[in-house]
């Protein structure tokens, strides 16, 4: 299959896997990700309607396509739209920035299978159909057990019901052990047209009333000098922003939730390409609503928080600072004994392992948090102070013995966990000043001969250790901690190496960038960061478009090769 990327006149083309697929997004949590054929439950149109503070996904499209088309042969990625074709058609997807709305035009009038599987995106709830044409418009309500939602038809000439159920079977929810492998989905109409557009509601009042022309696309005729690559990464990035809330989903097309760690580092790139953006979701990370600032979805969630604080805090107002310096305090216990940091299992990034007891990331958070508190709060500078001191030494003499920086310490075992692990590129990022730059330059050598990957990753555990997996295992965790390649890691180590020594480590930097461009543009969605990769080789795994994988792109590419711009919003 060959791929493509336009922007403007300007063309970027080449060979790719014949499996390869597109995903669009807009401002309202939405997404189509499409391939050749559906290969997963999760691929189809899905919007994200809210509740409050929540969102839920919910999966509209199963498949659409000409009647007895040909293999797809040719992608061509516009970042708004994408175009494909084969022997026998042409045709084009969009969605609408404004809009519940996905818009299908083909290059003549066809007939037009529509095979629809309307339900929440994580349930195997089976929808009964009721389809009915009134004012020029098809309007298909879907019911389940629980709940009941609808999908508008316009464009169309003629159509023919055909209300056939068959069963689905998905070959990349089985690579990934992702079960259920098969799913009944439902043939509903072919429809005679040439230019279709989708509209869906949560509510029937809604979905009656007549529809306008005022949908949205984003125009990149600015961005035509722009790198694709950063394009590309923009572009993801903002499709996972979620307007009306000011907050970015972790991910798609399953990572559709708001998690403050997440977020939190994925305001580094955002910070970009839109300061005021990235600004804005800060503020709503800070916002306590609910009381409970402090108690969070992650150990490292607030931590992170604090970390991003050090982006704005020249812009800060007085008010603005003050209740920074409140939501610290909250967060702090000064009247502990206990110096080192420790966390539950599964508390840090780490979550499909234990990795219980004071972990080296979660100390760098703390160090950082200390390190805001002496500059904000001027009550308790000496305070902060005093336990940034006291950590610092304390985590030098516990966890570096001169040649490896330790994963963690178990206090209750009192054993210091030496397993090699990239979190303490993690640790450079937070808090460079933990050790000398020496010393780190000692350090980074010391893991990278265990952990790099020949073809530019890292290794989230030593090759040499027994538990490395080289293979992604998919929901099958085994993998996802111990061995696989994550790519915001990966980033951030390009990050934290080009900030110690350019030139010391300019082959691994390049190594990273190059690697990370490669899964961006060219594998899995094509214009894309995935989540992760197998340790073998590259490939797009995980999730398959990824918040913090494009947000550390960015700000390597901020960082290294002095590329910024700002968001077409």
């Amino acid at each position: 299959m060959k791929a493509r990327h336009t922007i403007s006149e300007n063309k970027w083309e080449r060979d790719v896997e014949d499996n390869a697929s597109f995903l669009l997004g807009n401002k309202l949590g939405d997404y189509a990700w499409f391939a050749d054929g559906p290969e997963s439950r999760y691929q189809g149109w899905f919007v994200s309607f809210s509740y409050g503070l929540k969102e839920e996904m919910y999966k509209i499209i199963e498949d659409i396509r000409p009647a007895n088309r040909s293999s797809v042969s040719e992608i061509d990625n516009h970042f708004s739209k994408v175009q494909r074709k084969g022997d026998s058609f042409k045709e084009s997807f969009s969605i609408p920035e404004n809009k519940h709305c996905l818009i299908y035009e083909l290059k003549e009038k066809r007939r037009i299978e529509l095979v629809l599987d309307m339900r929440n995106s994580y349930g195997d709830d089976y929808s009964e159909y009721e389809i009915k044409e009134s004012d020029g418009r098809l309007l298909v309500k879907a019911e389940t057990e629980n709940e009941t939602f609808f999908l508008a038809i316009t464009g169309y000439d003629n159509f023919e019901k055909i209300s056939e159920r068959f069963v689905r079977y998905y070959n990349l929810d089985k690579k990934r052990n992702s079960p259920p492998f098969e799913k009944a989905v439902y043939k509903a109409l072919i429809l005679e047209g040439k230019k279709l557009l989708f509209s869906a509601f949560k509510n029937k009042e809604k979905a009656e009333m007549p529809l306008n022309d005022d949908l949205h696309l984003k125009n990149l005729e600015k961005n035509k000098n722009e790198p694709v690559d950063f394009v590309a990464a923009k572009t993801g990035l903002e499709n996972l922003i979620v307007d009306e809330k000011e907050r970015i989903f972790a991910g798609f097309p399953w990572f559709f939730q708001f998690w403050k760690r997440d977020e939190a580092i994925s305001l580094g790139g955002l910070n970009v390409i839109n300061k005021q953006k990235a600004k804005d979701v800060f503020r709503s990370l800070l916002e306590n609503k609910n009381n409970d600032f402090e108690r969070t979805d992650s150990a490292d969630g607030v931590g992170w928080v604090f970390k991003r604080a050090f982006l704005f805090l020249n812009e800060f107002s007085d008010k603005e600072e003050k209740k920074l310096a409140t939501q610290l305090r909250r967060c702090v216990d000064f009247n502990s004994d206990e110096v080192l940091k420790t966390t539950e299992p599964k508390g840090t990034w780490m979550d499909s392992i234990s990795r219980e007891g004071a972990r080296i990331e979660m100390q760098a958070l703390w160090l950082n948090m200390y390190k805001l508190g002496k500059i904000i709060d001027s009550e308790k500078k000496a305070d902060y102070r005093k336990m940034e001191e006291d950590l610092k030494k304390k985590v030098y003499n516990v966890f570096w013995d001169g040649y490896v920086l330790a994963d963690g310490y178990l206090p209750g075992e009192n054993r210091v966990d030496k397993t090699i692990r990239p979190n303490l590129f993690l640790a450079y990022y937070i808090y460079p000043e933990l050790l000398s730059d020496q010393e780190w330059k000692n350090c980074f050598r010391r893991a990278l001969h265990e952990l790099w990957l020949d073809w530019g990753g890292i290794a989230t555990i030593s090759k040499e250790d027994s538990r490395f997996n080289s293979t992604h295992t998919g929901e099958n965790s085994q993998s996802y901690h111990q061995g696989d390649s994550w790519f915001f890691i990966n980033n951030f180590a390009a990050i934290c190496m080009n900030r110690l020594d350019e030139g010391k480590f300019s082959y691994e930097i390049n190594k990273i960038l190059e690697a990370s461009r490669e899964n961006l543009l060219w594998k899995g969605a094509i214009g894309h960061h995935s989540e992760l990769s197998s340790a073998k080789s590259l490939e797009a795994e995980g999730a398959i478009s990824q918040a913090w994988s494009f947000s550390t792109y960015l700000e390597a590419m901020y960082e290294i090769f002095k590329i910024k711009n700002y968001s077409w919003s």
